[in-house]
């Protein structure tokens, strides 16, 4: 794995510890359904893998990684390994129980 895969990693981490553990961002988080939250999450690491890509191969913010020619799919195999390293932190959020 290379730095640039390890990016990807730390941005779906940090996406899903974000909607968890920042206050006002969480509360807004808990009160959508269940359904809503995988497609915000999804919206959310997709336009992260998409930024990290550009910022590699068109504006030119991040050097090395892979080549730039593979295109839609270096940033689909990103998207793959955000999704993949969101649902890992999911295991340290918080439980959130009703109450009584």
């Amino acid at each position: 794995m290379s730095w640039y895969d390890s990016i990807h990693f730390a941005a779906g981490i940090i996406i899903s510890l974000a909607l968890s553990y920042i206050p006002g961002l969480h509360d807004r988080w808990l009160a959508l359904p269940s359904d809503w939250k995988r497609v915000v999450l999804l919206i959310a690491l997709a336009a992260a893998s998409v930024l990290l890509w550009l910022a590699r191969c068109e504006w030119g913010l991040i050097v090395g990684g892979p080549s730039c020619d593979d295109g839609a799919v270096a940033a689909l195999r990103g998207f793959v390994e955000a999704v993949i390293a969101s649902q890992a932190a999911y295991a340290v959020s918080p439980v959130v129980r009703s109450k009584p």
